[in-house]
């Protein structure tokens, strides 16, 4: 949740070619490969979390639709409504119903896309249950698992040094992070990486090596004049860097007992306010980029043309940004009727 805010705030910052090498590019770059790991994670912790709950079909079903398909048709057609507002127009006079639907008839390559890849996980949960319903299943699961992630890491390779060959289009994305919400279930039954902080480390500063490395070179090339063919690499959500980043946090923070250990008063606040922010994530990720375009298109705010140093600036967009879609996500929650749209029954 945090990274994904990152992403879409300050981000963009990092890859432009007139801030490259100056001491906020250092400062901000390996913030920026650590927000690519954001959507990854984001579906290791949800098949950590959904995978085992073992629902039936019926219950499933329900479940997807209150979830998923109720915040998707709801965000998509508020973000159609929000970019005519934006652009000035009339909504009397530019209504039309195929202008309203044009995000949902690009699913899922709109903004909401990772609804998109979570409507196919959670309509495949039966399949993932009986995979992992029982320790008999452990190796063919940990296989499954280690075949996804083979398919996942050569797939994107693949689309990146051919500039043709791609696996994945508008209804085949959600593949590529089969992986990680398989890993997910793995690790909620204790059959994923060996339980070591040493590994964690190893794998979370391997990814943010290579991330950083290929963004240096990406960006040299870039300001030379001369473009990196593979610079793109380095930028996609399931590249091996944000992967290993990813799989290095996850890894690490489900084995630190510290965060379970009741005596610890530190660690007994942190969870609260962990648990707190937890509750509000889902709708975070579904409201922070309304704030984000309000901000930066409709209220015209912009680095190059602010009146004050650039951390104080992205840390006052980023604070708004974060609290201010925590506060209407609150809001909404307290609404039984309405909270429908940020996928609380």
């Amino acid at each position: 949740m945090l990274s994904v805010v990152f992403l879409h705030t300050i981000y963009s910052f990092t890859v432009r070619t007139d801030f490259f090498l100056t001491k906020s590019w250092f400062i901000f770059e390996p913030l920026a490969v650590l927000s690519r790991s954001s959507l990854v994670l984001f579906f290791m912790i949800s098949g950590y979390l959904v995978v085992h709950k073992n629902r039936t079909v019926k219950d499933n079903l329900k479940t997807t639709i209150n979830r998923i398909v109720i915040p998707f048709f709801f965000f998509s057609i508020f973000a159609s409504l929000f970019h005519l507002f934006k652009n000035g127009k009339s909504l009397m006079n530019s209504f039309n119903p195929s202008y309203i639907f044009e995000d949902v008839m690009k699913f899922p390559d709109n903004w909401l896309w990772f609804l998109g890849v979570m409507l196919f996980l959670y309509l495949l949960n039966p399949l993932w249950q009986e995979l992992f319903n029982s320790d008999k299943k452990r190796t063919s699961a940990q296989y499954i698992t280690v075949f996804f992630f083979v398919f996942t890491i050569t797939a994107v390779l693949l689309k990146f040094l051919t500039h043709t060959l791609t696996f994945f289009n508008s209804y085949t994305t959600w593949i590529g992070y089969v992986c990680c919400y398989l890993y997910g279930a793995l690790a909620q039954k204790k059959w994923g990486l060996h339980k070591s902080n040493v590994l964690s480390v190893i794998l979370f500063m391997t990814g943010i090596i290579l991330g950083v490395t290929g963004d240096y070179f990406s960006i040299l090339n870039q300001k030379n004049g001369t473009p990196l063919a593979f610079a793109g690499y380095f930028t996609d959500n399931i590249a091996l860097p944000p992967l290993l980043i990813a799989l290095g946090l996850f890894n690490f923070f489900i084995h630190f007992e510290n965060w379970k250990d009741p005596n610890n008063l530190i660690f007994k606040y942190i969870n609260i306010i962990i648990g707190f922010f937890a509750g509000l994530s889902y709708g975070i990720y579904l409201i922070h980029q309304f704030i984000v375009l309000t901000l930066y298109d409709m209220c015209g705010w912009s680095v190059d043309s602010a009146h004050t140093n650039i951390y104080i600036f992205f840390f006052i967009v980023y604070a708004i940004t974060l609290f201010g879609a925590a506060a209407i996500t609150f809001f909404i929650s307290r609404i039984p009727k309405l909270r429908m749209i940020i996928g609380n029954s």
